[in-house]
């Protein structure tokens, strides 16, 4: 991770976990409690948050640099895996070593 995206990488991974993944341990602040009576009669209270995507939306072109920059270390880590892998399966032709 590019060591001046890492506080937006962290912001993002978050939002993730909190709001899509709903992987997150941090305690919630509740904006509100809404009771819902299904048709057993019985009350469930549940709690409700938001995520402000404004904040999200402010920043993609930030996201949009943090992606390349990732995309540009992972191609580069391919790439070079790749060449290793070539290095290693290179056998000379059959039909030059007959010569």
């Amino acid at each position: 991770m590019p060591r001046p995206l890492r506080v937006l990488h962290h912001y993002i991974v978050d939002a993730r976990n909190e709001f899509i993944a709903h992987t997150d341990f941090a305690p919630k602040k509740q904006h509100r409690i809404v009771s819902i009576a299904p048709p057993t009669g019985t009350w469930a209270p549940m709690s409700f948050w938001g995520f402000d995507n404004a904040k999200l939306d402010a920043r993609v072109h930030e996201i949009e640099r943090l992606a390349g920059e990732v995309e540009s270390r992972v191609n580069a880590a391919i790439m070079k895996l790749e060449s290793r892998r070539a290095e290693t399966l290179s056998v000379p032709n059959a039909y030059a070593m007959r010569r």
